[in-house]
């Protein structure tokens, strides 16, 4: 993928050091899934009843993205970008706005899926993805080696 971005990138070894961290991250954050479930299974039903705090949802939200992100694709499409336009303005705009649009459409679907699922398979589900998707990532970086 860093190839079609930049056909000229000389560095495989950094690409598949990139995407075996990304699969990495995204293996712990399954399991970090799963840690929380049990956490909030094993609470009490007085804590349990407690309202979640909207300041913790941002918190976690930015967190997470963040670290998704940090050294994803997406972040290095958007360095080879700004090198190669050197229009820097223009191409935060144009990745902030991308980036927004990717979460609204999330957070539409997340609100849905809340509608129709309980917590449990939201983790089960969450947890299934986040580890696929980290052993795809972990697989494609053996490309680059």
């Amino acid at each position: 993928i860093l190839k079609r971005l930049d056909p000229t990138l000389k560095t495989p070894v950094l690409a598949g050091a990139i995407a075996t961290g990304g699969g990495v991250l995204f293996i712990f954050l399954g399991v970090w899934t799963v840690v929380q479930g049990l956490r909030h299974h094993w609470k009490s039903e007085e804590e349990d009843a407690s309202p979640k705090s909207k300041r913790g949802a941002f918190g976690e939200a930015f967190s997470l993205n963040f670290l998704a992100e940090f050294g994803d694709k997406t972040q290095i499409a958007v360095i080879i970008l700004a090198a190669s336009y050197g229009a820097p303005i223009s191409v935060f705009l144009g990745a902030g706005l991308g980036l927004a649009a990717i979460a609204v459409m999330s957070v539409v679907i997340g609100v849905g899926l809340a509608k129709i699922l309980s917590e449990k398979w939201l983790r089960i589900m969450s947890t299934v993805l986040f580890i696929v998707a980290g052993v795809l990532l972990i697989l494609e970086a053996a490309m680059f080696l």
